[in-house]
């Protein structure tokens, strides 16, 4: 794939992702430098490099566009599914956006917060958790068993923190705990080199990181512009009908991103913008 080869010149799959494996306590997350073989062995023995190929992969943007799309079968049907930044999906979504994920990014606001639920629990237990909270542990519960990834280089030390609240309130679905990623080198860093744009979206760090594994990669939910082709208006999150963005003076130049997703379609890839039904 002419995308692989474009990320692995800068980047490798060690160096992208790192998963805390099922022996790793929970209160004591040891990030490594994946390239660095000068690394405690044992340090290296809390996480791994992820090892799934998944042939087809479905990245689940968070575009309004997906709203009445029914690409929800669609999605489920790929064999791994990527969504952005703990965006809801199932129940009133499910039509449209599936009800399956296998990873999910969380970005740094939503781990800080997590943070602060976490600590205000531990401080005032009978007091009962904020509506932010309360929709903050649904969001993490519904990953069932699968991987949150936090992209993002500050902060990543907390994670143990949020690991363990999630943890001591009980997992989502009876499918056990939801296994934890970070990156040893920030990828915001490195998709602002290789795609030339200074605050990539977690979009575009997603695909970058899926095309170091997956063979085929089909994109929904990636949509920046205001109307769709019919004229009809388009909210800027599936899951908040009322938002709205100014995309071309957003920070991470969402149309410009849009002309390398576009790119990767012309070589055979896949960018879904139509409904699915």
């Amino acid at each position: 794939m002419r995308m692989r080869k474009k990320v692995e010149s800068v980047v490798k799959l060690r160096d992208a992702i790192q998963i805390f494996n099922s022996k790793t306590n929970r209160k004591q997350f040891v990030f490594i430098n994946a390239s660095d073989d000068k690394s405690p062995r044992s340090s290296k023995l809390v996480s791994d490099t992820f090892t799934e190929r998944p042939r087809r992969c479905a990245i689940v943007g968070n575009s309004g566009i997906l709203l009445g799309s029914q690409c929800g079968k669609d999605i489920d049907a790929h064999d791994f599914v990527l969504r952005m930044n703990l965006a809801p999906f199932g129940r009133d979504y499910a039509d449209d956006v599936g009800s399956r994920t296998t990873m999910t990014t969380m970005n740094r606001v939503q781990l800080m917060q997590s943070v602060r639920c976490a600590e205000n629990q531990t401080r005032y237990e009978a007091v009962p958790a904020s509506p932010l909270c309360v929709d903050l542990l649904r969001r993490l519960r519904d990953v069932g068993n699968g991987i949150v990834w936090y992209t993002k280089g500050g902060f990543r030390d907390r994670l143990d923190v949020a690991a363990a609240w999630v943890h001591r309130n009980g997992q989502g679905s009876g499918q056990g705990d939801i296994r934890w990623a970070y990156s040893p080198r920030v990828m915001e860093g490195i998709c602002a080199k290789l795609w030339k744009n200074k605050n990539p979206s977690t979009g575009l760090i997603a695909f970058s990181l899926a095309s170091l594994f997956c063979e085929e990669i089909s994109l929904y939910g990636f949509y920046p512009f205001e109307r769709d082709p019919s004229n009809r208006t388009v909210s800027y999150h599936y899951y908040e009908p009322e938002s709205s963005m100014n995309f071309v003076y957003n920070k991470h130049r969402m149309p410009i991103e849009f002309r390398i997703f576009k790119f990767f379609a012309r070589m055979g890839g896949s960018l879904v913008t139509d409904p699915c039904r």
